[in-house]
């Protein structure tokens, strides 16, 4: 075991992770309990928030690896490689909770806060990574648990003026991440109205008490609606080919695939792209992506929308994704968009899919798909409506990730030492 190293001049402290002067890894067992307790397992959690609840459990009929007791004051960690989970439990998390043995149990015998603040730091993680082994899934064992180093100050005062001040960030992170949520909610209702009853010519959502509809193969839709097959619609449909794999490339135009496109909105992510040196000939002009086109996914995660914005340079779909080109980019293909990716969309994704092993639908399948259709400046405003919650929920999120930028900043600056806080000033 590594010994506790106290640099006298500074007053910090740098010492391993099962050093018993300052941390008791906690090994597995549980009280028994009478009732029912929320079982939680690592896929449970999301980061630092509980996501989730794996099951209900009780004492004698609860699964095996439901053996970790999340008493108050002590810090867990999921061991797994390249995953971030951890909480600080407190009188909630220990009344009401079990967790798995895929987390380590920490009872710090310094401040626990302090503590659950270093174990979401990425030199903590790069740590845990390194010494993570396993055929199946890689994790570290308690063996590994003097290996892992942690830097505090001696002074307890100390320890709890950089926790305040990083719990600051904290409050702000989650106040925004409320909002984000709240218009998630709201984004959701919208669409469930706006998609089954629009918009009147006095600016107000349809109500079947005052307005009236008629039965299509959709159900209920207004009566000045209609509806029509995909395919009558659009203007071109294709999809890329396997043949794209030669043409992978360090640098050049996008490569757009599933992992691109996200259920949280229609936009088109590139926090992880792959570039391409795209063929100049049929294969390369088909599937470069024009604005407005709508990118379907086809296979795997099936009937993920997105929209290709004005600003996108050039970009290429892969063989999972279907490209639908429509001639009026301001109603048409937005509108598309958005129904593909409300409930109604999705339950025809679900309708149409094959039912072999893999998710999948073919391009004439795609055609296939009904599309209900209200008039051009009906549609514009219920597009207007729609890319204001998108607007706002993107504001929110830009200003979380700035918000978990300076905090991931701080970190690394105040529980490393570099930066110095005086614990005497308020």
């Amino acid at each position: 075991m590594a010994t506790a190293l106290k640099n006298k001049n500074n007053g910090w402290i740098k010492t391993v992770l099962n050093d018993p002067k300052y941390f008791q890894v906690v090994g597995s067992g549980v009280d028994a309990w009478v009732g029912k307790k929320n079982f939680l397992s690592t896929k449970s959690v999301q980061g630092t928030k509980i996501a989730s609840i794996e099951s209900e459990i009780d004492y004698f009929n609860r699964p095996s690896r439901a053996n970790m007791q999340p008493k108050i004051g002590r810090v867990a960690f999921a061991k797994m490689r390249d995953t971030l989970k951890v909480l600080l439990s407190d009188k909630e998390l220990s009344k009401f909770y079990i967790l798995s043995t895929g987390f380590a149990l920490i009872k710090p015998q310094i401040e626990s806060a302090y503590l659950y603040q270093v174990l979401q730091t990425q030199r903590f993680n790069l740590q845990k990574d390194r010494y993570a082994e396993g055929s199946t899934q890689q994790a570290i064992s308690q063996s590994d648990f003097d290996k892992l180093t942690i830097s505090f100050p001696e002074d307890r005062q100390g320890q709890r003026k950089i926790t305040e001040i990083l719990s600051v960030i904290d409050g702000a992170i989650e106040k925004t991440d409320a909002l984000i949520e709240k218009y998630k909610r709201m984004k959701t209702g919208m669409m469930q109205d706006l998609f089954r009853y629009g918009i009147d010519d006095k600016e107000k959502i349809r109500s079947e008490k005052t307005h009236k509809f008629k039965k299509s193969p959709l159900g209920k839709i207004p009566e000045e609606w209609g509806f029509k097959k995909l395919g009558s619609l659009r203007e071109f449909i294709t999809s890329g080919s396997r043949a794209w794999a030669q043409y992978y490339s360090d640098e050049g135009a996008l490569f757009i695939r599933i992992g691109n496109l996200s259920r949280e909105n229609i936009r088109i992510r590139f926090d992880d792209v792959v570039y391409v040196s795209p063929p100049n000939n049929s294969e390369g002009n088909r599937t470069n992506i024009k604005t407005g086109d709508v990118l379907v996914s086809i296979t795997a995660d099936l009937g993920i929308v997105a929209l290709a914005p004005r600003s996108l340079r050039d970009a290429y779909v892969n063989q999972h994704i279907a490209l639908l080109r429509f001639t009026d980019i301001e109603t048409l293909s937005p509108w598309v968009a958005f129904y593909l990716w409300s409930n109604g969309g999705q339950k025809q994704f679900q309708v149409l899919n094959d039912g072999g092993a893999k998710a999948g639908l073919n391009l004439p399948t795609v055609d296939s798909i009904l599309i209900p259709l209200p008039s051009k400046e009906e549609r514009k405003k219920i597009i207007q409506s729609m890319m204001s919650i998108e607007e706002i929920i993107l504001k929110e999120s830009t200003e979380k990730y700035k918000l978990e930028r300076i905090k991931n900043g701080l970190m690394e600056d105040l529980l490393t030492g570099i930066v110095r806080v005086n614990p005497l000033v308020k």
